[in-house]
């Protein structure tokens, strides 16, 4: 009986371990899972914010194109209220601009 115990608990002491084991396991693979979903995210923000900054990059030099070509005096109201639009549009989705 005795010897059928110790038996029993070394057998539980030994699920118990390899449990924990397995516990430890889960949680690094769960990290792991997690560093490199950050990543993910961190790699997608970068392309978004380069690609934000040139489409800002061209609408800046559209603007400046438009106003080289409406270089009368006395720019239009409709004209100049279009262009201040313009710039803010172009600063709102700039990433530096954002970051200032």
């Amino acid at each position: 009986m005795i010897e059928t115990a110790d038996g029993l608990k070394k057998l539980r002491a030994q699920r118990e371990q390899e449990e924990k084991k397995r516990q430890i396991q889960r949680e690094v693979q769960a990290a792991e899972k997690q560093q490199i979903e950050q990543e993910l995210t961190r790699r997608k923000e970068l392309e978004t914010d380069a690609e934000n900054w040139q489409k800002a990059q061209m609408i800046r030099s559209f603007i400046s194109a438009t106003e080289e070509t409406n270089k009368n005096p006395g720019i239009n109201d409709e004209l100049a209220g279009w262009i201040t639009w313009a710039n803010n549009y172009a600063d709102l989705i700039d990433p530096l601009s954002r970051n200032h």
